[in-house]
């Protein structure tokens, strides 16, 4: 099956930008991040184009951080996570017993807001999500935002 996809032309490349959020409650971690990558990211599971923000930082003890991804026509606006157009996760990797562990807390409820400049090439936003542990527990993101310039690469 063939299908087309258009994309707006990037003339700023690759992507420059800030993503914050305050992680956990007791007491809480603030993410900032060193490194991003937002591109649009075609997924074979389901033929659709998204949009992906992924955004790390590195403490001495583990590297932590957020992954976004919304799909690629959606405007300016908030969209709840439980709609599903909108997806997140925070995610931990760490050493635990001389083994890489990598823990991903995916979002069970919250929402996401947009608003894009597609002549400056520019996107803001702002985040909150809840993920539920298999304990009962729920680990709380929120107060996140981000401010993006630009894109990376086409990714498949």
């Amino acid at each position: 099956m063939l299908t087309r996809h258009v994309i707006p032309q990037t003339c700023a490349t690759p992507s420059q930008g800030t993503l914050s959020a305050s992680i956990g409650t007791s007491p809480a971690l603030t993410l900032t991040a060193e490194g991003l990558n937002f591109a649009r990211d075609y997924y074979t599971t389901d033929r659709q184009m998204r949009t992906t923000l992924s955004a790390l930082e590195r403490l001495p003890d583990m590297v932590h951080g957020v992954e976004i991804t919304f799909l690629s026509t959606l405007t300016d606006g908030r969209y709840a996570i439980e709609d599903k157009k909108v997806s997140a996760v925070y995610w931990q990797l760490l050493v635990e017993n001389d083994e890489s562990v990598f823990y991903t807390h995916d979002a069970d409820s919250g929402s996401i807001s947009l608003a894009f400049s597609d002549a400056l090439e520019t996107v803001e936003g702002a985040f909150s999500f809840k993920s539920t542990n298999p304990d009962g527990s729920i680990l709380v993101i929120d107060g996140g935002k981000f401010n993006i310039v630009g894109r990376d690469d086409l990714t498949l």
